[in-house]
């Protein structure tokens, strides 16, 4: 039995609550009722996402009013969900936020393009109950029906990552494709296959379309009483639609549908077809629903490949004229005409994107170029509208389709291992993205007057010489090509520590690397590595780890396989029960999540360095230099063995202290560094502001002028305590946080 009942009207008292208004806040723990409104996530992981559209809230012991939609993630094992189910539960609901370092995702921005104004953790699901289902929506069920269907047959698949991508491109559920299978697929500049998306609509709709073409023509008669290609259009309107909700009805695939329906609905009313037209009404349609739909990276990203396609492919054409038909054409040079036309296609959808791609995922493979020319009309002409059958018939020819998918799977592997010298890890300014895009808009605008003006000499070097004055100017101010000095930039990393150090030297030193206890989500990945690229950092020559806590060394496994460090610096000590004072029956997860790092930092072939008592890590003048202080002898639990490193540049200092505690600053103050007893200018805030650290001792030794906090948002320990605060504010000190 649930621990949540519906008793009429009212609902048990189980805490305070308060009533969601639109746009409003939830205060501590809530329980709500709402619906399904999409399919639920499954994941490899054993947790479930629920997006469920609010109906209302406990306000003492009745439900009132509540609106908005939610993103509930639980785990399995409770009871069964599908769409439209009605749930009641009990979760503390938080706002959407984001990590604030530049070039991070805007997880905000993509849940309000997805219409979520709240994200909810059940880790029991207990605090959760299925209370019934939403009246209607019976082809919706149907579907889902059949999507659950499909998933259920799909373990005759048996190898695990043909088996994931079975499931993401029939189903559009991508939870269960391995990860060596998506570092293969992005590495290859093709994970945009493995996501429904436009282009898989834009097959689907062809396909159907040229079915129902020629099951009219077969019809006795029928071609010659009606336009056929009416009809064809009108059925492969309904066919699109079916596709994007067997698929999931992600937010990126609504779209091409609303794209591709305005397109066939030009057919049906006799409207002539032009591209630019239908795309600027299915924007408009689209922004109308959804106004904050033009900042969202799908939205952007199919619009540009259309765009791309219906600008560039024409030039192409143009200019090569083996893509033009010939009179006369044999099947052989038919055959190579369409496939020359398909990777021109190819090219002009990928020109247009990279530059996007490089500004949201700050990386661009050139090895995608090759990759999507044959992979594209592999996945588009073959997989793609056959899944469609095999969707249809409930999953029943899942294992035969599947075989289809080895050459896929195998193109993005191969290409994969050519990648890494070919591709180019770095985030282009905004401005640049700009920049270029207008010039291929000048210089291959369809209208002839203009063409004339912008295909002469003397405009296409004009054109050439802005366009690239603008994209360097641009990168040289964002990645600081000028600037020689010390930089020390404090990463947001939430209840973490994190910190890039830019020596004067070009040198790269990134100290600690955050971490959450979710296993899924590798902060260094998400997190760390999107602000390097943005910096134009693609190579680190040291990692620092001050003491083997999560939240500082998860991080750092990524790091350490992606931009190729010298070394790791550490202070020696790994987690062990000898070590650690509160030792409890988590024991084996933390050692597990340690030696899970260590065997990741092994594979990269990154080794280990254990600094001496004081050592130096890096000197280029008698008043600028990094020194390491190993304070592994001043306590006996892992925070007050934290590796300590003082940064001097001239008359500024840096002391980044880890986790220190008062036994360690003891021990720094009067021991280590006692002849630096002169003002220290930033000293980071031990322990994320914890009351057991930043004393007195430390505050008189240092006399800091600024102060740094890492720690996160409305964090469960209440960090930074509120006596730290005071005895920083006592002395002066100005705070950041």
């Amino acid at each position: 039995m649930s621990s949540l009942q519906k008793q009429g009207s009212r609902v048990n008292d189980l805490g305070p609550s308060s009533v969601l208004p639109a746009g409003g806040r939830f205060r501590g723990d809530d329980i709500c009722q709402g619906y399904i409104d999409s399919s639920p996530v499954y994941d490899e992981e054993g947790k479930v996402k629920l997006y469920v559209r609010l109906q209302g809230c406990k306000d003492g012991e009745f439900l009132r009013p509540a609106f908005g939609r939610v993103q509930l993630t639980t785990t399995e094992g409770g009871p069964h969900f599908s769409f439209a189910s009605i749930i009641r539960f009990k979760t503390r609901l938080r706002l959407p936020t984001d990590f604030n370092n530049p070039g991070g995702f805007n997880y905000t921005r993509y849940c309000k393009a997805r219409g979520i104004d709240h994200l909810g953790y059940i880790g029991d699901p207990k605090w959760i109950t299925v209370i019934g289902a939403v009246k209607g929506h019976h082809i919706r069920k149907f579907i889902e029906r059949l999507r659950e269907h499909i998933s259920e047959s799909l373990p005759v698949i048996k190898d695990d990552d043909i088996r994931g991508v079975a499931k993401a491109l029939l189903i559009g559920d991508g939870s269960s494709i391995t990860e060596n299978v998506k570092d293969d697929f992005r590495r290859s500049g093709l994970m945009h296959l493995l996501v429904i998306s436009g282009l898989h609509v834009a097959f689907i709709a062809m396909a159907l379309f040229f079915v129902f073409k020629w099951i009219f023509i077969l019809v006795p008669g029928f071609a010659l009483k009606i336009n056929i290609l009416k009809p064809s259009a009108a059925f492969t309107i309904l066919g699109v639609w079916f596709y994007a909700y067997l698929t999931g009805a992600e937010v990126s695939v609504i779209r091409a549908a609303i794209i591709a329906t305005v397109y066939l609905a030009g057919i049906i009313l006799d409207r002539r077809q032009d591209i630019f037209t239908s795309l600027a009404l299915a924007a408009l349609i689209i922004i109308a629903a959804s106004p904050y739909a033009i900042f969202d990276v799908s939205f952007q990203l199919s619009f540009v490949a259309v765009l791309a396609i219906a600008i560039i492919y024409p030039r192409l054409v143009e200019r090569f004229s083996c893509l033009r038909p010939a009179p006369n054409e044999i099947f052989f040079t038919k055959a190579k005409r369409y496939a020359l036309e398909t990777a021109a296609v190819s090219v002009a959808a990928t020109i247009g994107v990279t530059p996007l791609l490089s500004y949201y995922f700050h990386y661009s493979s050139l090895i995608g170029i090759l990759a999507n020319v044959i992979a594209v009309p592999w996945a588009g002409f073959i997989i793609t509208p056959l899944s469609l059958i095999v969707s249809l018939s409930g999953g029943y020819f899942a294992e035969l389709w599947s075989h289809m998918l080895i050459p896929l799977v195998k193109t993005a592997s191969i290409a994969s291992s050519f990648s890494r010298p070919l591709t180019l890890a770095v985030t282009p300014p905004w401005v640049a993205v700009v920049a270029f895009y207008g010039f291929i808009l000048l210089v291959c605008h369809p209208a002839t007057k203009l063409r004339r003006f912008f295909t002469s000499p003397a405009f296409r070097m004009t054109a050439v010489f802005v366009c690239f004055a603008v994209i360097l100017s641009s990168f040289a101010i964002q990645h600081n090509w000028f600037f020689k000095g010390l930089k020390v930039t404090f990463l947001d990393v939430g209840q973490g520590s994190s910190i890039v150090v830019n020596l004067p030297t070009g040198k790269v030193m990134v100290i600690d690397g955050g971490g959450t206890v979710s296993s899924s989500f590798d902060i260094g990945k998400m997190v760390i590595a999107p602000y390097l690229w943005h910096e134009g950092i693609t190579h680190i020559d040291r990692l620092v780890l001050t003491h083997a806590h999560l939240d500082h060394y998860k991080g750092l496994a990524y790091l350490a396989e992606e931009f190729s460090p010298e070394a790791i610096i550490w202070n020696g000590i790994a987690p062990s029960p000898s070590n650690e004072d509160d030792w409890s029956d988590e024991d084996s997860e933390v050692l597990s999540d340690w030696q899970g790092f260590v065997e990741r930092i092994d594979r990269a072939d990154v080794p280990f360095i254990l600094p001496a008592r004081r050592s130096f890590g890096g000197r280029w003048s008698k008043d600028e230099n990094v020194e390491f202080f190993n304070t592994r002898s001043a306590g006996d639990n892992l925070n007050n063995a934290s590796l300590v490193t003082k940064i001097t540049y001239g008359d500024i200092s840096f002391l980044l202290t880890g986790d220190i505690e008062e036994d360690a600053e003891k021990f720094l103050s009067k021991t280590l560094i006692i002849d630096y007893r002169s003002q220290i200018t930033v000293l980071q805030i031990s322990h994320h502001g914890s009351a057991t650290s930043t004393t007195e001792t430390l505050l008189n030794a240092f006399r800091p002028e600024y102060a740094v906090i890492q720690c996160g948002r409305n964090n469960r320990y209440g960090f930074p305590n509120k006596q730290v605060l005071e005895r920083l504010r006592e002395r002066g000190v100005k705070i950041f946080r």
